[in-house]
């Protein structure tokens, strides 16, 4: 039941700040091919009446290093235009914003006359991304050609028209360049053949941690509180799992057998985590575990059920919130019930004290009421818990909930998601919250029209968007000013604010150290 989610697509932006509104998400924004009735796209954008939009200032482009890289992949020789993969590009001509797209092309009538809309962000004139390698399906070339134009992929961003693409510069990574991260701790991360690596938090002196194995596969990375030791959760083709402790030179100081998930106590004494256990019938079932670095005891804090979240740790250190729900299954008189055996007595959000005494139920949900909670993750103060919320006629994204009352006292809702071909999942793909020092909510929704990370102010209201195609996991730098992702196997670094965004490095899973 175990897999490793990888992000789809690669981000590179110079992110912007919007709050209270977004950037234009019209399906036809001025000057996108949209515009354009003609099967060949116009050189020229349509006239607006409005001011055009000061473009983005932009650190100089650096000076292209002659001996390095790879030689330019050939293009369709067919295309006309002078780009070419590993090209920088920068959006220019519109006077306001460009549609980057899920396809290389725009939205089709569907056979039943559905429509849908395959549009994820309007990104500004002046925006620059890397224009990579990726094409469209087999035997198909680069720049795609489809709906009499010649679109590229911009990495981490979608698929853009080539007329309002211009070259802006070439060079390796990281750009722009971050002296500024030179002391901001380190970055571990996930490799594409899932070895670990760590590197400067400005992306210099990359090294390898762990290497890679064919018979085990990594896919949890999480710093200890000090920043002097990593957890990571690995799955091997046996069906196992285990929780290796290393430090920064990757030396294994412990393995933990069955541990997965690995979420760090606040002292960093202890490990919590789902427990893998045979269950008698050939399988495993997971239990949440406190495992004890110093003693080597473990400890069960609740029943073996349907989890897909380890607990997490108050601030204080002192307890533990998860969500429990039954499993419901084929029972012997023919009917369907909760299964005696993987039975919660009471599901929803529970607050355990980290011994696994005195379990509380503070969210009670029924499973079978359409509603669906999980992701749970406590502010700052430990004063409230935000999970990911589904909730048919009540609450769609990130319900708020007070920890002494068990109240929701806010909901906040990601933008409205459009449909978008090959997004979601089948859902909104809304990922954990996660909270800054100072109390922001962080966030990432994929959808039509927005799609990103956003940092969210809940007492004005604020809210700071950095736009993207697919994000995965966020971990926030200690300066408390910055974060990092990963989006298509390429890690990146910005300011909360949408500032400074910068691509760092091929990989994925990234975890900034905290520091002293």
């Amino acid at each position: 039941m175990w897999r490793l989610a990888l992000a789809a697509i690669p981000v590179l932006t110079l992110a912007f700040v919007l709050v209270g509104g977004v950037a234009s998400q019209s399906q036809t924004p001025t000057a996108t091919p949209e515009a354009s009735a003609s099967p060949s796209p116009s050189p020229s954008p349509v006239p607006s009446p409005a001011p055009p939009t000061p473009e983005l200032l932009l650190p100089p482009p650096p000076p292209v290093d002659p001996t390095g890289g790879q030689p330019r992949p050939a293009v369709d020789p067919a295309y006309p235009g002078a780009l070419r993969p590993g090209d920088w590009v920068r959006i220019t001509g519109t006077d306001s914003c460009l549609n980057v797209r899920w396809e290389p092309r725009t939205p089709v009538t569907q056979p039943d006359g559905a429509t849908y809309d395959n549009a994820l962000n309007c990104l500004p004139d002046g925006f620059v991304g890397l224009v990579d390698g990726n094409s469209w399906g087999i035997g198909t070339s680069l720049p795609v050609n489809s709906d009499g134009r010649w679109w590229w992929h911009i990495v981490g961003q979608g698929w853009a028209a080539d007329e309002f693409l211009a070259f802006h510069h070439q060079a390796g990574l990281p750009w722009p360049e971050r002296p500024d991260l030179a002391n901001a701790g380190l970055i571990a991360y996930l490799r594409s053949d899932n070895s670990v690596w760590l590197m400067n938090a400005d992306g210099s002196s990359a090294r390898a941690l762990v290497a890679a194995d064919p018979n085990r596969w990594v896919f949890t990375v999480r710093w200890s509180p000090l920043g002097d030791r990593l957890a990571l959760a690995l799955g091997r083709t046996d069906g196992t799992q285990v929780t290796l402790v290393v430090d920064s030179n990757g030396t294994v100081l412990r393995e933990i057998a069955g541990l997965v998930e690995p979420n760090w106590s606040p002292s960093g004494g202890h490990l919590t985590g789902l427990k893998q256990m045979p269950n008698g019938s050939g399988s495993y079932d997971v239990t949440p575990v406190v495992h004890d670095l110093g003693s080597g005891a473990e400890w069960v804090v609740g029943p073996a059920t349907y989890s897909y979240a380890p607990p997490v740790w108050s601030p204080d250190g002192n307890s533990l919130a998860f969500i429990c729900t039954s499993v419901f299954a084929p029972l012997p008189d023919g009917t369907t019930g909760i299964d005696p055996a993987h039975d919660c007595g009471g599901d929803g959000l529970r607050i355990v004290r980290a011994d696994g005494s005195s379990t509380r139920i503070i969210m009670p949900i029924n499973p079978q009421n359409n509603w669906y909670i999980s992701s749970p993750s406590w502010s700052p103060s430990g004063g409230t818990i935000a999970v990911v919320s589904m909730q048919q006629g009540g609450c769609l994204g990130y319900a708020l909930i007070d920890v002494a009352s068990g109240a929701v006292t806010g909901c906040i809702s990601p933008p409205g998601m459009g449909t978008t071909v090959g997004g979601g999942c089948g859902g909104p793909g809304m990922s954990a919250p996660s909270w800054t020092v100072d109390g922001l909510l962080v966030f990432s929704t994929p959808g039509a029209g927005q799609s990103g990370v956003f940092v969210q102010d809940l007492g004005s209201g604020a809210r700071a968007f950095i736009p993207g195609m697919s994000v995965g996991l966020v971990s926030l730098a200690p300066d408390g000013v910055d974060l990092t992702y990963d989006s298509g196997g390429y890690i990146w670094v910005a300011g909360l604010d949408g500032s400074n965004l910068t691509l760092l490095a091929e990989g994925h899973s990234p975890a900034w150290q905290p520091l002293p």
